[in-house]
């Protein structure tokens, strides 16, 4: 086999054996990115910074005697 040939052969080898990694991957990448988007973007799920807020607090430096 010339150089050239050779080298063909080791990139088309390298490419399959990407494509299947991808293979492999992109469902567990796909649905850590989905279930990433949905704890971003629920809606409900969380308190928003009002309904933390209470009543202001007072302190014994605040009072007058």
């Amino acid at each position: 086999m010339s150089p050239t040939l050779l080298e063909g052969v080791a990139i088309l080898v390298m490419i399959v054996v990407a494509w299947q990694i991808g293979i492999r991957l992109a469902p567990d990448i796909m649905s850590a990115l989905q279930r990433a988007y949905a704890q971003l973007f629920a809606v409900g799920d969380h308190k928003s910074a009002e309904d933390n807020q209470s009543a202001p607090k007072e302190f014994p430096s605040d009072r007058e005697n």
